[in-house]
């Protein structure tokens, strides 16, 4: 029949005479195309008792079994190209007839579909959908238009345990694709989005999802492949379907001028012939191939996902020494001979090259579509767990396009962004298309930094290296159309915040940007814009608090829950961009589910061949502008995101942030994402674009302006802008690193150093504070004089004013003053501890609080840590004085002998300070206080003990009288002095004999109290008696044989961990939020 069919067509192209109205008046009434279609449909059925069909197939698959049905399968297949080509060379000659008046229309045998109609093939099925004998052949439409054809041949390629089947049915699509005329668009999609599910099916190995890691997808991959080559007499499956739908994408896409810079690899052994018929018959369906363009073109990210996909696979592959290396085992061992079946499916390497194939010829003629596709993959990707590896492998495919360069990239962004501004709808306005693109354009832009540094690392990949020039050109071409008034008028807050980043990356890999005259004034104009656009959004969070006056306060709204936006925002990017993957797999003919998902992707599913008739999910379609795949799985977005050698670290929360600035509940997060951007980029890129005499001119104004929005946020100390207020110092922080910036902060920092609220912080705020005090004061010699002078010299606070009140007024001065030493280096004050002295010496003269007790003793530990011990000589017999108080006091709390105390009275022992504190306080606040005044005390104690004996040499000398040390265990027990700490620790054993003590944990060389209050005295027994153990006091001497040379060398931090003090001291500084 098949070479009836084909000498039917050379008889009609030679012969003159219309002979075709009598062929196709045979065909109709020998129903040779039902009888075909039937045949065809019946070898995916279950034989049935009767029916001829039926009954020679159940004839041929007696004999030999599958390579007969395979054979006869092959054959039909055939028959039907032939019959598809006959059929459509009667309906032209039956138009062309018509239209010269040789023939009446109502003579057609074959009625043409109008191509300018919508599609047949979708009303068909709607209407077969709701049919009980859907599948019925219907006169006078052609093959493709035929349901039972389109199933027929979507079954075979849904039904891996048919792959063998595929390349013929896809040899069959091909070849009659100039022959389907207005199906050409519904065909056209069904096969591709089903090509796709096959790939992916594929190189997962046989399963619905695909592994983490190599080691998890390997071993599924080797055993599926090892199933699979039993039955496939086809080499390198994978390769070919790949080419074949590289060649339907061809013919839809490309139009007619576009033809012979297309370069043809079809990869089978008719590519000749499928060449030529491509060019033949191309021009004859343009309307038709216009109509499948633009359904194709809403597939570009399905495919584009799908071949990223089988990219990633394919890396694993090259990367796993399973598949690679040669395979060891035994002569009975049958693993040898399946392993090496696995390139049955196509070397890694070849498959790879052949996705290029594919993919160049898209992105060269449809450039601004593919762009628009490496968005939606691009955003698609950040839902995944492993977004670093999903987004390395898109660059690396993007990377080996020959047509799709960093320069087109570029261009077609700045399309894309032009394009999406020009709509003022809010669903275009809230598109996360534009982040994802900035995303992508950032990442690849590092890549390409990368390939300029390293080459010998991608060598691999094909880069077009622009010049130095040329790529300042197009950077500075993309900053200057992109960061317009025109274009960012309608962008989301997310996309500024990438394009400052974009900018500081491209300033400070590229000096010829800034270097050269004819870029740096657009740079400039550029860095300028942006930063009034995070500036203003960082002054959306605030308020006028007062009509006349410009004062302005942070709306305290609930701090911003990160994980809640990125969820939500997760709902707006699914929901606002028809262009995502949703991908649908159902493959395995076995599977009994509804559904399977394949890598986030969903479909309904067909369990038999009954069911894929009955039930047209797989084959519906739900609108003229068909989506390839109906739903989508809604997946958070990690908290992880880093791309290579980038800023971006993690997936910054303000990437979700999608809306306007006229959503006010969303303000407070915009200003703290823009807070977070600025903090990272604008202090270096400022230093970068602007030059040494610019910067006073240009600079000083825009830091004056943003000082001005940043000052409220560092003055709100509540938990409501924690989040802000953490980022405004981490901005502060990175500004006053730069001296030029001096005068634009130094009066207000000053100011804020000594407001009451200052240590109502957390831990890294505080970090960033020390920064920017240190920057403030070591730059400026009179700062810390006055710092001095108002400790020292503090005025009254009026008539109303107690001396309590005076005092904790001093203590938050002696606060601020050991907080600045604190900040400093290394002996950076040694030359003002005359003036520390005296300053100690006036507050000890007026204590009148615990709290300033305490505060004095923080500042004796801090300068321990920064100043060398030889400067600290003169102070030592006022900390010994103090210590010993203190030390006496709590061996007073702890005596129950009354005879005791009367003795102590009655030597003339007098707690002047303690005393006035107590007499001026009730009983229970001074308990409370007294227990802080302990802690305090004790904590230097710690210190002093732990340190080695060459930074204390001094303390040496007063040692055995707080503690037994090697000479003193000695003594004669006659001998009726016992050190205060071991008698203290003697008390409290005996005064709490029940309680249980606990051995304090500490680093080597750290400190044993980190608590920062306690509620009695029995919370130090641990302490005391660890300091007094033999152990203890054997570790604090071990030192003395270190020599000044390893003194000098700092090679005392081996014994004793000083950053933990530091810590410590550190967290004594905080507190705490206020509520």
């Amino acid at each position: 029949m098949g070479k009836i069919f084909s000498q039917l067509i050379s008889l009609i192209s030679i012969d003159n005479k219309p002979i075709h109205t009598q062929i196709g008046d045979y065909l109709n009434k020998l129903k040779i195309q039902q009888t075909f279609l039937h045949l065809f449909h019946c070898t995916i059925q279950q034989p049935v008792a009767h029916g001829l069909a039926n009954l020679l197939l159940r004839e041929n698959n007696s004999s030999n079994g599958k390579q007969v049905q395979r054979a006869y399968v092959v054959e039909l297949l055939n028959c039907l190209e032939s019959l598809i080509q006959l059929e459509k060379m009667l309906m032209d000659y039956n138009l062309k007839y018509v239209k010269s008046g040789l023939l009446a229309t109502s003579s057609s045998s074959i009625k043409n579909t109008d191509t300018d109609q919508d599609d047949f093939v979708l009303g068909l099925v709607k209407k077969a959908s709701s049919l009980p004998q859907a599948f019925k052949y219907i006169p006078s439409q052609t093959i493709f238009n035929q349901s039972m054809f389109v199933s027929s041949v979507l079954y075979y390629l849904k039904s891996m345990s048919l792959v063998e089947y595929h390349l013929d049915i896809l040899k069959l699509i091909g070849n009659t694709l100039p022959s389907s005329g207005a199906s050409l668009k519904s065909i056209s999609t069904y096969i591709i989005e089903q090509l796709c599910r096959n790939l992916l099916y594929i190189t997962n190995g046989g399963t619905s999802t695909s592994g983490s890691s190599s080691s998890n997808y390997v071993q599924p991959m080797l055993s599926y492949m090892s199933q699979v080559s039993l039955s496939i007499n086809i080499p390198d499956i994978i390769i070919n379907m790949i080419k074949k739908l590289g060649f339907i994408l061809n013919y839809c896409l490309i139009s007619g001028q576009n033809l012979n810079s297309v370069v043809f690899n079809f990869g089978a052994e008719n590519a000749d012939h499928q060449s030529k018929l491509f060019r033949q018959f191309h021009t004859d369906n343009e309307l038709n191939q216009l109509h499948a363009k633009e359904s194709l073109i809403h597939l570009f990210p399905s495919i584009l996902s799908s071949m990223v996909q089988v990219w990633q696979r394919c890396n694993l592959l090259l990367s796993s020494n399973v598949l690679l290396s040669p395979c060891a085992a035994d002569a009975n061992n049958t693993t040898t001979t399946q392993l090496h079946c696995s390139w049955i499916l196509g070397h890694p390497a070849v498959i790879k090259q052949c996705i290029t194939d594919l993919l160049n010829p898209i992105a060269q003629f449809n450039k601004f579509q593919f762009m628009h596709a490496i968005g939606s993959v691009w955003g698609e990707r950040r839902k995944k767990s492993r977004l670093l590896q999903e987004h390395r492998v898109i660059i690396e495919l993007i990377r080996t396009l020959k047509s799709f360069s960093l320069s087109v990239i570029i261009q077609n962004i700045i399309d894309i962004l032009k394009q999406s501004n020009s709509s003022n709808s809010k669903e275009k306005k809230k598109s996360p298309l534009n982040i994802w693109l900035l995303q992508f354009f950032h990442t690849y832009l590092d890549y390409y930094l990368g390939s300029l540094k390293s080459p010998a690392k991608y060598s691999h990949l094909h880069t077009e290296q622009l010049s130095q020039n040329d790529l300042a050109a197009c950077l500075c071409n993309f900053f200057k159309e992109v960061v317009s008034n025109s274009t960012t008028s309608n962008f989301a807050p997310a996309c500024y915040f990438q394009l400052f980043r974009i900018m500081h990356d491209s300033v400070n890999n590229f000096p010829i940007l800034v270097d050269d005259k004819k870029y740096a004034k657009d740079i400039q104009e550029a860095t300028h814009k942006l930063f009034e656009l995070c500036n203003s959004i960082v002054a959306s969070s605030l308020q006028q608090t007062t009509w006349l006056r410009k004062n302005f306060a942070v709306k305290l709204n609930p701090q911003p829950d990160l994980k809640s936006q990125s969820s939500s925002s997760q709902l707006n990017q699914t929901n606002s961009n028809s262009l995502l993957q949703t991908n649908s797999t159902n493959l395995n003919e076995s599977s009994a589910s509804n559904s399977a998902t394949t890598n986030g992707i969903s479909t309904p599913s067909v369990s038999n061949a009954r069911s894929n008739f009955s039930d047209l999910e797989n084959v519906k379609v739900k609108s003229k502008r068909r989506k390839l795949f109906k739903k989508s799985r809604k997946i958070k977005i990690t908290s992880n995101f880093s791309d290579h050698g980038s800023n971006l670290n993690s997936i910054d929360p303000m990437n979700a942030l999608i809306g306007d600035l006229n959503d006010s509940n969303n303000n407070l997060a915009y200003s703290l994402q823009a807070l977070n951007i600025l903090a990272e980029f604008l202090a270096k890129t400022l230093d970068i674009v602007y030059k040494s005499e610019e910067k006073d001119r240009l600079v000083i104004p825009i830091l004056i302006s943003l000082m001005s929005n940043l000052w409220p946020y560092l003055k709100t100390h509540s938990v409501a802008n924690k989040n802000n207020f953490r980022a405004a110092s981490h901005l502060l922080m990175t500004l006053t690193v730069y001296p030029y910036t001096r005068k634009t902060w130094k009066k207000e920092v000053f100011e804020m150093l000594f407001d009451n609220f200052y240590f109502h912080v957390d831990s890294p705020t505080l970090e960033y504070s020390k920064i920017i005090v240190d920057n403030l004061i070591s730059n400026d010699r009179a700062m810390f004089k006055d710092v001095l002078t108002r400790v020292t010299y503090q005025q009254s606070g009026g008539l109303f004013t107690s001396k309590e009140q005076e005092s904790e007024q001093k203590a938050q001065l002696l606060k601020r003053l050991a907080f600045v030493i604190f900040s400093s280096e290394k002996d950076q004050y040694q030359r003002n501890m005359p003036e520390i002295q005296e300053c100690i010496a006036h507050v000890l003269k007026l204590v009148q609080s615990a709290n300033l007790y305490s505060t004095l003793f923080l500042l004796f530990r801090i300068l321990f840590l920064r100043i060398s011990s030889k400067h600290l000589t003169a102070l030592w017999p006022t900390i010994i004085t103090e210590l010993v108080l203190i030390l006496l006091q709590i061996e007073q709390d702890l005596s129950e002998d009354q005879e005791l105390n009367i003795k102590l009275k009655r030597n003339g022992t007098k707690y002047s300070n303690l005393d006035h504190i107590a007499s001026q306080m009730s009983t229970q606040n001074w308990n409370n206080s007294k227990l802080h005044i302990y802690l305090s005390a004790c904590k230097l104690i710690d210190l002093i003990l732990t340190l080695p004996s060459p930074l204390t040499p001094q303390f040496q000398l007063y040692k055995w009288s707080f503690v037994n040390t090697d000479d003193t265990i000695n003594f004669n027990h006659r001998d009726k002095f016992v050190p205060y700490l071991n008698k203290i620790n003697n008390l409290l054993k005996n005064k709490y004999p029940t309680s249980k003590s606990v051995t304090l944990r500490s680093s080597s060389g750290g400190p044993l109290l980190r608590f920062k209050r306690i509620s009695s005295l029995v919370d130090l027994r641990a302490f005391f008696e660890q300091v007094t153990t033999h152990q203890f006091v054997h570790n604090s001497n071990q030192t003395h044989t270190i020599t000044n040379q390893q003194l000098q060398q700092n090679s005392l931090l081996m014994t004793t961990n000083l950053k933990l003090f530091e810590a410590s001291v550190h967290e004594d500084f905080l507190e705490g939020w206020i509520q």
